[in-house]
């Protein structure tokens, strides 16, 4: 599926919100797909920031910068998000079971 890095970040942060609240309510094998999930996104979104170092180092102008961000922000990336979604279903069954 292809994704924008702006989703990639915010599946991130929904990931270390999960760790920050259950990670310790977790079975071992849910926190070991946690930790990996986090590590796939992490990577991405830390390849996102250094390359815009990296860019802002070589130009040298706030304009250029935002730009640059902004067109990598909006850039896509083809990622397997099934691993994900099945994890973020988990945890919507096990911590937010509606009550009927």
């Amino acid at each position: 599926m292809r994704v924008t890095i702006n989703k990639i970040i915010e599946y991130e942060k929904n990931l270390l919100e999960i760790e920050n609240r259950y990670k310790f309510k977790l079975p071992f094998e849910k926190v070991y797909v946690l930790c990996n999930l986090l590590e796939k996104f992490s990577n991405i979104t830390s390849l996102f920031f250094k390359v815009q170092m990296d860019y802002a180092c070589y130009v040298n102008d706030e304009e250029k910068l935002q730009k640059y961000h902004d067109k990598l922000q909006n850039d896509t990336i083809d990622i397997d998000l099934k691993e994900y979604k099945l994890f973020i279903e988990y945890i919507d069954s096990k911590f937010f079971e509606k009550s009927n």
